[in-house]
């Protein structure tokens, strides 16, 4: 839970990042990673499960300043930056 905190925290105080992702986000993850870890037949989420439904989910929460849209930014690029900057647990 941590890690999703953490990766929702960062998209509210990312540069260019005009509104983050909030609680609801959070919750939404959550929720998300526990399904895909069921589907792949676990019961237990990995990292890789929410790193896989974070941009999903992300992607309409945020809302990018003009100058990272006029210099052609994506969301997914934001999205696949904060994942990277926030460190996965390792158990």
């Amino acid at each position: 839970m941590n890690y999703v905190v953490e990766v929702v925290r960062s998209s509210r105080t990312w540069q260019g990042v005009i509104h983050g992702a909030g609680l609801r986000a959070s919750i939404n993850i959550i929720k998300a990673a526990k399904v895909t870890a069921l589907i792949n037949g676990r019961d237990f989420v990995i990292p890789d499960d929410i790193k896989l439904v974070t941009p999903n989910i992300l992607r309409h929460r945020l809302i990018l300043s003009a100058d990272l849209e006029l210099e052609g930014v994506s969301h997914e690029q934001i999205i696949d930056s904060i994942l990277a900057s926030v460190e996965a647990p390792r158990s």
